[in-house]
């Protein structure tokens, strides 16, 4: 699978995760165990395969090509950003595992406004860096021998947990 492809699977993949956490986050009751797992599997996924992907990618192609450095720049801005947005909600998770008092309402709209923010940024690169990539890769070629994660695991995951979060 080319690197384009890939990614794109990988959109998809977390759109449909993003959508169905969506759809629990508004049930009465949270299963926060769901929720940790599914947010750990984003996380974890995202961070160590996708967006390193997306960033050699954009970082080959904006040598060739100067206006793709902004995308690029704006991207990996991006990443950092949502990080930091895991990390918050993680933390709000632990805090509620240690039985911390945090209300409820209060969890749910962060858990929303990261929902809404991973959504808005994999929309952001189907609309404007996967199109754009994928033509330039065609004008500047690299063969990006990319060591993919363990395919076979992953995607038993993903299977597990949407089955989970489609069944809460």
């Amino acid at each position: 699978m080319n690197i384009i492809n890939q990614l794109k699977q990988d959109h998809a993949h977390l759109q449909e995760m993003l959508r169905l956490l969506d759809e629990h986050i508004h049930h009465d009751e949270l299963d926060l165990g769901l929720i940790k797992e599914t947010l750990a599997y984003i996380g974890d996924y995202a961070e160590r395969y996708h967006h390193p992907m997306e960033d050699r990618l954009l970082n080959h192609l904006s040598q060739h090509n100067p206006r793709l450095t902004k995308l690029y720049h704006h991207l990996q801005e991006d990443h950092i950003t949502l990080e930091a947005q895991s990390n918050q909600i993680r933390e709000q998770l632990e805090a509620i595992e240690m039985s911390t008092v945090v209300p409820m309402d209060e969890f749910r709209k962060s858990l929303l406004l990261w929902v809404a923010a991973q959504q808005r940024h994999l929309h952001y690169e189907d609309q404007y860096m996967l199109p754009v990539a994928e033509n330039d890769l065609r004008l500047y070629p690299e063969n990006f021998d990319w060591p993919l994660p363990p395919n076979v695991g992953l995607i038993t995951q993903y299977q597990s947990l949407t089955r989970d979060l489609r069944s809460s």
